[in-house]
């Protein structure tokens, strides 16, 4: 039988005594897939067939093994829908007389009129089921939601076969039925026999109450790593820090296998009040907590066991291809390793998603404001790695650069963080570069931090008040992609706001889509009191560099000219040169201190 419960089904059947028997037990439900779930799964087939992918999974099925005298049984106690479905499809391309039909009519029989999968307690499917599988047709059928899959399979032919060369037809039915037979796969779940009948009608019915379906990165772990599952759902729930209790006992494989559904002892234990979707479960905990996704998480950590900054694309929606085809299951230790390792260092030196709040995990989630029971340095740490993670897409790659560069000691982790992002944002050189048809949005983030930066290391700003001046202390760092022209672009009036003024850098900021929606295209004086509003009423302060202008203007909208615009850009500009010279001046310092230290080694 395959390894780590991942079966084609050409697979399942190359068991000797033990390829499994199928039986479905009586609390299961009878075969309710409607037109749309069918066309569905004979679309995809289709799909997954006409593009030769590799292997193309169906989902999971949970299992009790039972080993009987004469052979192994599995009762099914999740996944007969998808197996039934399975089974009509086979005793149509038999009846269609593919090229393989012995092999699908060993998928459905075990010998004469015997049926490989048994419903117990309901006969009825079972002699229809028999009936198609020895006969030429399913008049007959009693079952409407059988006869349904067979209406759909005729037009789904129709559809892709029926193109008037029966030479042709014939051939890529053939093909499609090798596909499906050879390629494609599910899953198992295998439960401990210690379970009644009882405690297995509950854990089915609490778990298709949630319709979870299987995700890519629930794949990668059933397929290579089954056997470090415990392991695996610890350090992919960042609802919490990670602590390992033993990992190395859970090594080789338990009751547990896959970890891919829940243990009947956690659906036995959950109120059958509760949703299975409203407990505990590592991937919920992890996107929710995270400030990247799962399969980003694996594709780190994949890159780091391939010891290769750039061989890997860091794209989510690839996970399962990268693996396949990056991935060695040889270095599965090595990778469990980096993955701990690499999981420990998050846990101690970067930011996560408290409920959409950014902070670091030691605070212990009972720091509100950014200075609270941090010191400046952390502060500006904090803020740092937020204004990266919004600003960075969803690979965060100076996450995983910042790792690599973890045991360089030429400066701290701030000033390393503050290099790459010098190193990987060139300053702009042309006013061009800062026009709003062209502005990189990077820009505002930065300058957010270097105003808030100004703010933490004075302690005091002339001309702001204290509410101001709180605002600033707690800004916080949104994925605010809007940007806000101060005065509006349908109000540009004369010759002095023309167009190069009214898009100028001195004239924008970045704001978030709702609190732009609120602005449409108000005066600025209006724009100034829905500023102020906020700040009165402690809302968060959305842009710093939008409080900059307000001031800058009086808090009027008189105030607001081309002049004040472009001293305001030109004071922007200069905090940005400002940072970069200082980089650039600890980068040199860095590099005679490094040169000296190595000319007193020699």
């Amino acid at each position: 039988m395959p390894e780590n419960n991942n079966y084609t089904l050409s697979s399942l059947l190359c068991g000797g005594q033990k390829t499994p028997r199928l039986s479905v037990p009586i609390y299961q439900r009878l075969f309710v897939w409607g037109e749309d779930q069918i066309n569905q799964l004979l679309s995809d087939l289709y799909d997954a067939y006409q593009n030769k992918r590799n292997k193309y999974y169906i989902g999971i099925i949970t299992i009790v093994e039972r080993d009987e005298a004469d052979g192994c049984t599995w009762e099914v106690v999740d996944g007969q829908q998808r197996l039934t479905f399975l089974t009509l499809l086979a005793c149509e391309l038999v009846r269609r007389d593919v090229k393989n039909k012995e092999c699908w009519e060993e998928f459905v029989k075990l010998s004469d009129h015997e049926l490989r999968m048994k419903y117990i307690g309901r006969p009825d499917d079972e002699k229809d089921l028999l009936a198609i599988a020895y006969s030429s047709g399913h008049d007959e059928i009693k079952n409407p939601n059988m006869r349904r899959f067979f209406e759909c399979f005729d037009r789904f032919l129709s559809k892709y076969f029926d193109n008037k060369d029966m030479d042709k037809d014939r051939l890529c039915l053939d093909q499609f039925s090798v596909f499906v037979y050879e390629r494609v796969a599910i899953l198992s779940s295998k439960l401990d026999d210690q379970y009644t009948a009882f405690e297995l009608n509950t854990y089915f019915e609490r778990l298709n109450a949630t319709g979870r379906q299987l995700e890519p990165e629930e794949i990668i772990k059933g397929v290579y790593f089954s056997e470090y599952a415990e392991q695996w759902n610890k350090l992919t729930d960042f609802s919490e820090k990670y602590s390992p209790n033993n990992d190395e006992s859970n090594k080789g494989g338990n009751d547990e296998v896959a970890g891919l559904a829940k243990t009947v002892l956690d659906i036995l234990s959950t109120s059958s009040s509760d949703s299975i979707s409203d407990q505990k479960n590592p991937q919920s905990s992890y996107t929710s907590q995270a400030i990247f996704l799962a399969p980003v998480f694996l594709l780190h950590v994949l890159s780091l066991n391939l010891n290769d900054r750039e061989v890997v694309s860091f794209n989510p929606r690839r996970l399962i291809e990268t693996f396949k085809n990056k991935f060695d299951p040889g270095s599965k230790k090595m990778f469990m390793e980096n993955m701990t390792e690499y999981r420990r260092w998050l846990d101690a030196e970067i930011i996560y998603n408290d409920n959409g709040e950014l902070k670091f995990r030691e605070n212990n989630n009972e720091c509100d404001d950014v200075d609270e029971n941090l010191n400046s340095d952390k502060r500006k740490l904090l803020q740092f790695q937020s204004m990266l993670t919004v600003s960075s897409g969803e690979a965060q790659r100076w996450v995983l650069d910042a790792y690599r560069d973890r045991n360089s000691r030429d400066m701290n982790f701030l000033e390393k963080l503050k290099k790459k992002s010098c190193e990987e944002h060139r300053l702009p050189e042309e006013e061009r570069t800062l026009n709003y048809r062209n502005i990189d949005r990077y820009w505002f983030w930065l300058l957010d931090y270097l105003l808030w930066e100004t703010y933490e290391e004075k302690n005091s700003v002339e001309t702001f008040d204290f509410d101001e001046l709180k605002a600033i202390k707690n800004y916080k760092f949104r994925r605010n992609r809007s940007i806000e022209h101060l005065h509006p672009q349908t109000q540009a009036e004369g010759n002095e706001w023309d167009d190069k003024s009214l898009n100028c850098f001195g004239n924008l900021a970045m704001i978030s889509t709702s609190f732009n929606s609120q602005q449409s295209n108000s005066t600025v004086g209006v724009k100034f009191g829905n500023l102020k509003d906020r700040i009165d009423s402690s809302k968060p302060l959305e842009s710093i560099k939008l409080l900059l202008m307000f001031k800058a203007a009086g808090g009027k909208d008189s105030g607001w000219n081309v002049d004040r615009a472009n001293k305001h850009q030109g004071e922007m500009e200069a905090k940005l040169k400002e940072f970069y010279r200082k980089q650039n001046d600890q980068r040199q310092e860095a590099c005679s201190i490094s040169k000296a230290e190595s000319c007193e080694n020699i």
